[in-house]
């Protein structure tokens, strides 16, 4: 797109200026940059505003379950210390049940952690479609309103030298037509750089969300296997008390 087209306008005023400071016909305004070119419209404001509404909700949620989470790290390091002190005990039956019992809560603590882990992970891709929505709502926008600015521009550039000397009355009209241009030609390049910004943001936020993805499929498998190894300790203990119920006399109490 010729962005800087404009510049060739700029160029022409500078010329008419040299013969004239007045011109006699009214001036013909080309209208006030829209709302499209200018920022956001109440509208767009409205959607982005939801969006960050829902945003804030998660974001919320998620700071929930790591507070949860963090006490559920803290049972399972006392749970690890008690195994680890049962197993220095003398081996009775009273203790060999003990430490089932134990291994079972941890277990059942684990399920949980794992659980947590995978709400949070849950959360944050709810999270990250939402960012990525905006990012994509952002590039769309930004894109409609650069070819309006360009249109607007290139208006500009194809008027001749008797155009842009009837459109104006004075001097003061003159100049600020050529602010104009220069103010269009600055958007025009915020909106590129906000385009650009904006993809980049997204490349990075999908990036994350396969992440997320693969870490939740990760957690989703260890919890299988934690909830298959709570169910073979419940096992082994079931064993335990069948073997040894008629041989209680061989175990110190």
């Amino acid at each position: 797109m010729k962005v800087m087209s404009g510049l060739r306008f700029i160029q022409k005023i500078a010329l008419l200026a040299i013969f004239t400071a007045a011109f006699v016909l009214p001036f013909l305004n080309l209208p006030a940059a829209s709302a499209a070119q200018t920022g956001l419209s109440a509208q767009t404001g409205d959607y982005f505003q939801n969006l960050q509404n829902q945003q804030n909700a998660l974001r919320t949620q998620i700071k929930e379950k790591e507070e949860t989470l963090k006490k559920l790290q803290e049972q399972e390091k006392n749970l690890n210390n008690q195994i680890k002190t049962a197993q220095k005990k003398e081996t009775t039956l009273k203790n060999q049940i003990n430490q089932f019992d134990q291994r079972i809560q941890k277990l059942a603590v684990d399920i949980e952690i794992t659980e947590t882990k995978i709400s949070q992970h849950q959360l944050r891709i709810r999270e990250l479609n939402l960012e990525i929505k905006r990012s994509e709502e952002i590039i769309q926008r930004n894109k409609k309103n650069l070819a309006e600015l360009v249109r607007t521009i290139q208006s500009y550039d194809h008027a001749n030298l008797l155009e842009i000397l009837l459109r104006n009355k004075n001097f003061s009209d003159f100049l600020s037509q050529t602010e104009r241009v220069q103010q269009l030609q600055r958007e025009t390049q915020k909106r590129l750089e906000e385009i650009k910004l904006a993809k980049l943001k997204l490349g990075g936020e999908k990036t994350e969300t396969e992440s997320e993805k693969a870490e939740l499929e990760r957690l989703t498998q260890e919890l299988d296997g934690q909830k298959a190894a709570a169910e073979n300790q419940k096992t082994e203990k079931e064993n335990l008390f069948k073997i040894t119920k008629n041989q209680e006399k061989n175990y110190q109490k």
